[in-house]
């Protein structure tokens, strides 16, 4: 009986050790290895002791520092750093970020770089392909050998390196941040070329929007004519409203053939997800100078929109040493602050929106791809081959196509289901640039003068960059490489072996969008055009119409504005796409016999408000969804490669074109406007129920479910839902899944005021107070006040816990 007992337990003992020593599976899923989890000496628990302990030391010893450098933290756990020299600051910047950040920072860097299968499995197979296939880790490997031939940026990322790695080289396994253990890996040594991959990560997040796919689907399949109704490179006249106030007609016009033609090929493109951008990314800025400030000085404010992740993509920091005293936010794993202020001006960003991809049609030789056609020359290949490594399997050796248009991202063995035709892929992110240095001189720049040079360095994404001084001035530039096209080039998919079909050079700095302290007093972009139609240069992409005109109204509806005024302003809810939909919609309605609807009563009397409490912001988001999708149904089809036109454009089209044939729904029986809105009615009123009857209240921020989610997707680590207001097309861009990532203010003067929240919090840490703390006042519209030091007795003032570092003694 004792051996039964003893042989049972024995199984027992070894089938629970199998389990928590070894990755088990749930289906198709892999789960990690448990006993690193639960361990109490390298598990869970130590990070949530770590993250319940104060400061650990007063006075810290580490490698690699010159002087002595303090750390003082405010009450939001905000590292203010001050160093001796520029050097140990960025050194240090690097250190606390890692301390704070780490995985995040890495993932993020095995994402850019296509190697996301190294850590989680084949799940992430094709997106890491599709890294490889645009070309994106060969750029930064391309990209850092420029970069580190200007003495001053080697100087800096080695400085951020070797911070980093400090951090890295001091852990235990027990040390290790909790994904690192659920995910059954360790972290390796920071480099260089880890910091060029984040920046051409966001290069693709936030240029990636184009659909020359689509374009070119839509045409072959319809023609120019409904090209130019549906797909318009310029809004009505009197809608745009655009970044930059001015007329460019006395300006000489590229010449050039419009390249809007129909092709002979009838292939049907469909792009690959992994290419594309998320379709809600944008942004708001602006600045008023100091004649329309309650201050007397510029205020400047900043909203980028982005894909709501926790922890933040966002890390703030003030980083002091002389010659320098910045303080904003950088992005993990990139030296210096990316948005914020110093004590002589303040800038911040929002995306360009202008389309710098452009993709050509590739024609060999021969099977062995050795030579292609361009321009009508032979010209031969260059072959990449792409080693992507997979756990737990074999590795996967992938051949690139490198041309003079770029790699060749749809070929052999890639995307074959979809189509045939080899594709190239010609992108501004692909050329070199110096981002870094752009930044780091804006961190030190004291003038128009100094900003207007950090941007001349800049390259991808195309962004706008707004800019207010202490000494009054205010300005926008529009900045990032911007390629000089024919009308209508590069909004199609293109043939390499036609003459002029290669861009014609670049627009020179001086004459890309910008503008200078205008006499109206301020100036603003929220990823609308940059101008008018009379600018010289032709030029398209994806943008809005609607937040950018709410915010010029504003902004010319007072004389002077207050901070608190800003603020209101960033969290505004006004919906203008509603507004302009039930203006020809009610009256409409009044002269057709419509059924008794919930929505539409909801909307006959609703102040067009998306606040979070509203129940006619579901209505709306509801009826105007189905009849959009009712109106497109024929370019919504999955695997059509059409895309549906834009909110603006569709409001226009059912508007205006009531009688196209468009209007018509074969599958749902509509034959005309009349029946398309009361069968948008009737399926709006069902599923407005079927809502209702599954909640016990009806409110918008309950419907939009937003929320941040985290970075490896495990839910537990997601952030609790954000019950706020706003919208995808609304000033406060909060959808489900994006919103403003980082909202930040700043009114220049003699006493710098300024303030600034996202949701999330400072600490990467899942135990932490300090993970998601930002986030209950990022909802409600709050901020926290940025305590930016210029005089040693604020450190006292604002009760800042401090932590000095010396140099380690060999």
């Amino acid at each position: 009986m004792r051996f039964l007992l003893f042989l049972l337990f024995s199984l027992l003992s070894f089938a629970l050790f199998y389990f928590l020593h070894f990755p088990q599976k749930m289906g198709d899923k892999q789960l990690p290895r448990i006993a690193p989890i639960l361990s109490p000496f390298t598990g869970y628990s130590v990070q949530a002791q770590q993250a319940e302990e104060k400061l650990a030391t007063e006075i810290q010893k580490i490698d690699g520092l010159k002087d002595a450098v303090s750390i003082y933290y405010d009450e939001w756990q905000v590292p203010h750093i001050n160093a001796g020299n520029e050097l140990d600051l960025i050194y240090m910047q690097g250190y606390h970020t890692a301390k704070d950040r780490l995985w995040q920072m890495e993932f993020i860097s095995y994402a850019a770089a296509g190697r996301l299968s190294e850590i989680v499995g084949d799940a992430t197979l094709e997106f890491d392909r599709m890294q490889r296939r645009i070309g994106l880790p060969q750029a930064a490997d391309e990209n850092l050998t420029f970069i580190l031939k200007d003495k001053k940026s080697a100087e800096i990322l080695n400085a951020y390196t070797a911070g980093v790695n400090a951090y890295i080289n001091q852990l235990e396994p027990r040390d290790y941040p909790i994904e690192y253990k659920l995910l059954d890996y360790a972290p390796e040594q920071w480099a260089p070329i880890k910091s060029v991959l984040l920046i051409k990560y966001m290069a693709k997040m936030l240029s990636s929007k184009e659909y020359d796919f689509e374009f070119t689907n839509a045409l072959n399949q319809f023609g120019k004519e409904i090209i130019e109704v549906l797909y318009p490179n310029f809004p009505l006249v009197e809608d745009n409203d655009p970044v930059i106030p001015l007329s460019y007609k006395d300006s000489v016009i590229i010449k050039g053939e419009d390249t809007l033609r129909t092709s002979s090929n009838k292939e049907v493109y469909v792009s690959n997800e992994h290419e594309k951008a998320p379709p809600y990314l944008g942004s708001n800025n602006w600045a008023v100078d100091g004649a329309h400030s309650a201050t007397g000085s510029p205020i400047l404010c900043n909203d980028p929109h982005l894909q709501l992740q926790i922890p933040s993509i966002w890390y703030q920091m003030q980083l002091t040493a002389p010659g320098v005293n910045v303080y904003g936010v950088t992005i993990p794993g990139a030296p210096g602050i990316i948005i914020g202020f110093n004590e002589n001006i303040a800038w911040g960003v929002t995306n360009g929106a202008m389309d710098v991809k452009d993709w050509y049609k590739i024609i060999y030789k021969d099977n062995s791809r050795e030579f292609y056609n361009s321009s009508g020359q032979w010209v031969k290949t260059k072959k990449h081959i792409e080693e992507i490594k997979i756990k737990g399997q074999e590795t996967l050796f992938d051949t690139l196509i490198y041309t003079e248009f770029g790699p060749v991202t749809y070929d052999r063995g890639f995307f074959q289901d979809k189509g045939t035709t080899p594709l190239a892929l010609r992108w501004t992110a692909l050329d070199y640039g110096n981002e870094l240095k752009t930044f780091i001189q804006l961190n030190k720049a004291k003038s128009y003068a100094g900003y207007k040079a950090a941007l001349k360095h800049y390259n991808c994404p195309s962004q706008n960059f707004v800019f207010a001084s202490k000494s009054g001035d205010i300005a926008l530039w529009q900045r990032g490489k911007l390629p000089i096209r024919r009308k209508n080039q590069g909004k199609f998919i293109q043939e390499a072996d036609q003459l002029n079909s290669q861009w014609q050079g670049f627009i020179p700095f001086e004459d890309v969008p910008h503008v200078y302290n205008p006499k109206r007093g301020f100036v603003s972009s929220a990823n609308q055009h940059a101008t008018d139609s009379t600018y010289p240069y032709p030029y398209h992409g994806i943008y809005q119409y609607y937040r950018n005109r709410r915010i010029n109204d504003i902004l010319r509806s007072k004389e002077q504005f207050r901070i608190a005024d800003m603020m209101q302003l960033q969290n505004d809810n006004y919906n203008l796409l509603a507004e302009e939909v039930m203006e020809w919609l009610l009256p409409y309605l009044d002269t057709i016999e419509s059924p008794e609807s919930e929505v539409i009563e909801q909307l006959k009397t609703w102040d067009y408000f998306n606040h979070a409490e509203s129940k006619a912001a579901v209505a709306f988001e509801i009826f105007w969804n189905t009849l959009y999708e009712l109106t497109w149904d024929e370019l919504l089809k999955e695997d059509a490669g059409l895309t549906a036109p834009a909110f603006y454009y569709s409001n226009n089209f059912l508007k205006n074109h009531s009688s196209h044939p468009f209007i018509k729904n074969k599958a749902k029986n509509i034959s005309n406007f009349e029946e398309l809105i009361l069968m948008a009615i009737q399926e709006s009123d069902l599923a407005y129920s079927e809502f209702e009857n599954e909640n016990s209240n009806v409110r918008w921020d309950q419907y939009k479910g937003t929320k941040a989610r985290h970075w490896a997707r495990i839910e537990p680590l997601h952030s609790q839902p954000l019950m706020n207001g706003g919208n995808k097309h609304i000033v406060n861009a909060t959808s489900g899944t994006h919103g403003p990532s980082w909202r930040m203010i700043v009114a220049l003067g003699d006493e710098i005021e300024a303030y600034g929240i996202y949701p999330g919090g400072q600490s990467g840490n899942p135990a932490s107070r300090y993970y998601d703390n930002y986030s209950p006042l990022w909802e409600k519209g709050k901020y926290i006040e940025l305590k930016f030091i210029t005089r040693a007795e604020q450190v006292d003032k604002w009760k800042m816990e401090t932590v000095n570092y010396y140099p380690a003694k060999n």
